[in-house]
């Protein structure tokens, strides 16, 4: 079991570890050719969203001048007042959501460019605790920090806004940590709880998407969806999607490398009865059937409108779909075993490897040559076998689909970090945005009925709008009962 193990780990840390890093030693500018490229990426899905807000704007004028200008039209608007309002609050929905989307979307296409440095502080920043009395002296040979009450932030409010509280705000994201200190400092609760939140919810937000993409096809491919095309199996949108939540699959199963890069002697030599069925789960199926797959996908491609029967005879959207979905909740089950305290160090956890910042720069240049690395073979296989127009075509909804998705992700973490801060627990936290979002969600049914305007679509975005508002609502008052229940001087 150990070799087997051993041998799944090489087979990943090649593609994903050792081959980028011997692309980076051949070409010393490539990291900064992948920057740009990203950024390029990010900067034209943003020119999409602002064609499209301003086009929304235009449509939204020019309706309301031809409702009020046409005869009784007025007259017609005040006679339906909660209708005429629901369609005004609707349509300044769309409009909000798509300017606060893409204000997002520019912020996280920065910390991309820059190598995560919000990720990095949240990942290695953090109060510590110093070294007992006997360390005393190697403690003092080491220049201390300045006070938070005599240092400036030198962070952008972007960073500050996520932050995980008092206890992080005066470490530098970028800080390199001193490697024989390191052995004797100790990480707050806290702050392992943070770096546990950073690790784990973009593996679960992956997964959900995986899994909700899975059973609207599921549910999708015997009967029509309507115009809800992405839930179609055999549309080109749907089976674009499935191709970037595969690479972003990969992504995060290169990062769980790289953070845990001795993970196979945790799940042999664990005692955790979990990790039995991890081993088992990836040994028996996800490995074997996921390599046929591959090859049969780089041999015979599909296309749009066309489905063929794969291994046990599944069509080949269910078995994509339930192989990423397997795999994303495989690496959740796993980081779960790796985040336990007696298995980090075994599993190769390391504070001080991850502050160095060329050990971050060079895993931070492998996840964005990933994305273009897959897409080149992408348009290889496409050029062969499905033509270049249709392989152009798919590439323009990727490049449009996976800023969204890595914006989606990240802005999630995000509030997940910030809502960590207020200690309220997994539970409460869980049931407290099941239960507002439930409400919320009837609240914007309501509001599209009323306005004669029921499309899913719209009531989606009606209810984020309606949640960005609630989150900005909700987040000073909760801060104001954490000053009230610390009994600190309210600002």
């Amino acid at each position: 079991m150990e070799w087997l193990l051993a041998a799944v780990r090489v087979s990943l840390d090649v593609p994903f570890h050792r081959f980028p890093r011997a692309i980076g030693a051949a070409l010393p500018h490539g990291a900064n050719v992948l920057s740009l490229g990203i950024l390029y990426n990010f900067v034209h899905t943003l020119a999409m969203i602002w064609f499209f807000s301003m086009s929304m704007v235009a449509s939204v004028c020019t309706l309301a001048v031809a409702t009020v200008g046409r005869d009784g039209g007025l007259a017609d608007s005040l006679q339906r007042p909660l209708g005429s309002l629901g369609a005004a609050y609707a349509l300044w929905a769309v409009v909000s959501t798509s300017v606060q989307f893409g204000r997002s979307m520019w912020k996280v296409a920065w910390e991309i460019y820059h190598d995560f440095p919000t990720m990095h502080h949240m990942l290695v920043g953090g109060h510590v605790m110093k070294a007992p009395e006997s360390d005393a002296a190697l403690a003092k040979s080491e220049p201390e920090a300045p006070a938070c009450e005599d240092s400036k932030p030198q962070e952008p409010d972007f960073r500050r806004q996520f932050s995980s509280g008092t206890d992080s705000d005066c470490a530098s994201p970028l800080r390199r940590i001193p490697k024989r200190r390191s052995t004797l400092l100790k990480i707050s609760p806290h702050a392992t709880r943070r770096r546990s939140i950073v690790m784990l919810t973009p593996l679960i937000l992956v997964a959900l998407t995986n899994a909700l993409l899975l059973a609207a096809q599921v549910y999708c491919e015997p009967r029509s969806c309507g115009r809800l095309e992405i839930f179609e199996p055999t549309s080109r949108i749907n089976r674009t999607l499935r191709f970037v939540l595969f690479v972003a699959m990969l992504q995060w199963m290169q990062v769980w490398t790289g953070l845990f890069p001795l993970w196979d002697r945790v799940l042999v030599k664990a005692g955790h009865h979990r990790s039995i069925h991890v081993v088992r789960f990836v040994l028996l199926l996800l490995v074997p059937t996921s390599f046929y797959r591959l090859l049969a996908w780089l041999l015979r491609p599909a296309g749009s409108g066309v489905v063929r029967l794969t291994i046990f005879g599944f069509r080949n959207h269910f078995a994509d779909s339930l192989l990423v979905t397997g795999w994303s909740f495989w690496m959740i089950m796993a980081a779960g075993v790796m985040l336990h305290q007696d298995n980090l160090r075994r599993a190769g956890f390391s504070l001080r490897r991850i502050g160095d910042e060329e050990e971050w720069k060079t895993l931070c240049a492998s996840f964005k040559g990933t994305i273009f690395g897959w897409q080149l073979l992408h348009m290889c296989r496409g050029f062969l076998k499905i033509g270049f127009a249709s392989t152009i075509n798919d590439m323009l909804v990727i490049n449009t689909l996976y800023p969204v998705l890595v914006c989606s992700v990240w802005t999630v973490t995000f509030l997940t970090v910030a809502f960590a801060r207020y200690n309220l627990g997994v539970v409460k936290t869980g049931a407290g945005a099941l239960l507002v979002g439930f409400a919320l969600a009837v609240v914007s049914n309501q509001i599209c009925v009323r306005a004669e305007r029921g499309q899913l679509l719209l009531q989606g975005v009606v209810w984020l709008h309606l949640g960005a508002q609630t989150f900005n609502l909700l987040v000073p008052a909760l801060h104001e009962l954490r000053l009230r229940w610390q009994g600190q001087p309210q600002h």
